[in-house]
């Protein structure tokens, strides 16, 4: 009788946990769902977010090229036309390149769309004026002209500080100038003043040129030391620019770089005058998430005569530098006779006859 009790009592309590057990696997279906819908909630967020970021992306892009073309075509103007737009009047050279000016005057208005309606307005705006400083890269073998003031400076005389640094840091670059005035009666330049700048530096030159030594000073030509400043991380000169001539007369500096590439960098005891035109091109996208801006700026410098012939600077019997320790270019070799060669057939010569009737 005990026995059977105790068997009831078992099959009632595996019963009980069937019970409990019903709906596992309804809930092991929801935490998967749960996490599936996590992960590709995730994953739908990053896609969308990347999308929208290559959108903006694309967008930006496309209003940054707008900017730089707007700005491209006033650099293909003329000079008269920058010099008109940069005095205050806009509308000739904005009618040029098919643009609508200001009611002010003072920019013009380009519009790019492209091939899906996007519409981008680009405002162009041409400005001058005096600058504290100007700093350029000058290429070995290329000149750069600057412009000084024309008034006197500290006890009658025009003062320039030139810092320059080697592109090239493991060798020497120096720096030739000539100053120029416009003295003659027809407003032409003629030169004033010619100068060497060198650095004080224990670093060689570039190979195949060990040093040089002037030819010709003429009284106002001289090679002039230059010591490295820590303040402007250069090789800096303060020059009185025209000591050997009228401090009125000076107009211009030309400046040619020896032995390497150097960024150089101009200042003045006063304002610098302006050396060309600065053209701002503004881009804009009207978009409902927000309006997408993107600015160009770019110089382009007042025009000004070729460069310095090689000939009147390095010639060791006619110029005025003197290469020293400078190697000569290998001699040319002919070309060898290939073995073998076929040689070629002579060609008669035929002498022309007139006949007369």
């Amino acid at each position: 009788m005990g026995w059977r009790k105790l068997t009831n009592m078992s099959k009632y309590i595996y019963k009980n946990d069937n019970r409990f057990k019903k709906g596992q696997a309804l809930l092991l279906v929801v935490v998967a769902m749960t996490v599936a819908l996590a992960l590709g909630v995730n994953v739908s967020v990053r896609t969308i977010s990347n999308l929208s970021r290559t959108t903006r992306s694309d967008t930006a892009s496309r209003v940054l090229s707008a900017a730089e073309a707007g700005a491209e075509r006033f650099l293909s103007l003329a000079a008269a036309d920058l010099e008109t737009a940069a005095g205050g009047d806009i509308t000739s050279a904005c009618n040029k390149v098919n643009g609508t000016s200001s009611p002010d005057k003072s920019k013009c208005t380009l519009q790019f769309v492209g091939a899906d309606d996007v519409n981008v307005v680009v405002d162009v705006s041409v400005g001058r004026g005096g600058q504290d400083e100007y700093t350029f890269i000058l290429e070995q073998d290329t000149t750069t002209e600057v412009r000084v003031n024309q008034n006197p400076g500290d006890g009658g005389y025009r003062f320039a500080k030139v810092c320059w640094k080697s592109i090239n840091p493991s060798y020497r670059t120096d720096l030739y100038l000539v100053t120029l005035g416009t003295t003659n009666t027809d407003g032409t330049h003629r030169v004033l003043g010619k100068r060497v700048l060198r650095q004080s530096s224990t670093n060689p030159y570039k190979p195949g040129m060990s040093s040089y030594s002037l030819v010709s000073s003429g009284g106002t030509g001289q090679i002039i030391s230059a010591d490295y400043s820590s303040s402007d991380s250069a090789y800096c000169k303060t020059l009185v620019t025209l000591k050997d001539v009228a401090a009125d007369t000076i107009r211009a500096v030309r400046f040619r770089a020896i032995g390497g590439d150097a960024e150089v960098t101009i200042t003045d005891v006063g304002r610098l005058p302006a050396q060309g035109y600065t053209i701002t091109a503004l881009g804009t996208l009207s978009q409902p998430g927000g309006n997408i801006i993107r600015e160009v700026e770019v110089f382009k410098s007042y025009p000004y005569p070729s460069g310095i012939f090689d000939f009147s600077i390095f010639s060791g019997s006619g110029g005025w530098i003197n290469h020293t320790g400078q190697t000569p270019p290998p001699p040319v070799t002919p070309f060898p006779t290939p073995r073998n060669a076929i040689p070629l057939p002579s060609v008669p010569t035929v002498t022309p006859t007139h006949s007369t009737s």
